[in-house]
């Protein structure tokens, strides 16, 4: 069996497809991911060399931008698939999901994949997000999320649809796992104003959703009964999406808990930090599509 995957980048998230391409990999398949980056040294995406390791394929194609370029690509795509000859083309994010919905259209009915698409989250209704509702096959990552695609895309039918949530490994995210010690020397190392303190990690990427401003006088309070609190902020925020960031930064320095907040971007060893920290927090401002940090942690 062999399954495409169109993805906008490699650069962070990804669960579904990094999952699914694992599975298949670990079937003696092959997948193929598809994504906007231009080739950087590790070869185009942090999350690249893990998934070629586990022994999938990956094709760099710029079909991930918001732009009219993008439709330019169709035609090399549908060269792709007809060279690639795939069994399944699994659609997730817009743009991608698109161009490649276009580019399947155009092959013959007798050559086409099965198509499938993933709904991750709550994406604004109109006519741009519909697409995700088009596959023979659907997969919504939660009850909530199989709720909303039938309440805004009713033309959607109801058996199309697939609930299968997200998950983790029991296997890697169970009471007993401990840090090696190496690990941890490291992490004092890279932040030693941890040590000795009531750990309070706050993971994800930085957006308003997430919660951040709410984190604030959490710690403030904390501290101010006498525990050593100190806010561990793990994830990064979009590029160009900094502003958020700075107007949390700009209300720690107002509340004067600066020295009580670290900051470590993009993390691939959340599983460490999660058993290392005290507590792990989580304050979104609406209800998610599947909080997987939550049952992680």
């Amino acid at each position: 069996m062999k399954i495409v995957h169109l993805v906008p980048s490699m650069e962070s998230g990804g669960g579904a497809c990094k999952k699914t391409a694992a599975a298949v990999a670990s079937a003696k398949a092959a997948a193929t991911a598809e994504m906007k980056k231009k080739r950087r040294k590790n070869g185009g995406g942090r999350l690249v060399p893990r998934l070629e390791k586990e022994g999938s394929r990956h094709i760099l194609m710029p079909i991930g931008k918001k732009s009219i370029s993008t439709l330019f690509r169709i035609g090399a795509l549908r060269a792709l698939l007809q060279a690639v000859r795939p069994d399944i083309l699994h659609l997730h994010s817009r743009v991608p999901a698109w161009a490649g919905y276009l580019a399947w259209k155009k092959l013959p009915p007798e050559d086409r994949p099965g198509l499938v698409t993933s709904v991750h989250g709550f994406y604004s209704v109109n006519r741009y997000s519909a697409i995700m509702s088009r596959g023979e096959r659907v997969i919504a990552v939660s009850n909530c999320i199989r709720d909303y695609i039938l309440d805004h895309y009713p033309s959607t039918p109801p058996d199309h649809i697939r609930i299968i949530p997200n998950a983790i490994s029991p296997d890697q995210y169970h009471p007993a796992y401990s840090p090696s010690r190496e690990w941890l020397t490291g992490w004092f190392m890279s932040y030693p104003e941890l040590k000795g303190k009531f750990t309070l990690c706050l993971p994800g990427r930085i957006t308003r959703l997430k919660g951040h401003l709410d984190l604030i006088p959490v710690v403030r309070q904390l501290l101010e009964q006498g525990i050593p609190a100190h806010a561990v902020i793990v994830g990064e925020a979009k590029k160009g999406k900094e502003e958020y960031k700075n107007e949390v930064l700009r209300a720690i320095e107002r509340s004067g808990v600066s020295q009580s907040f670290t900051w470590t971007g993009h993390r691939q060893d959340l599983r460490e930090i999660l058993s290392t920290c005290s507590v792990t927090l989580s304050l979104t401002k609406s209800p998610e599509a599947f909080g997987k940090s939550t049952l992680e942690a």
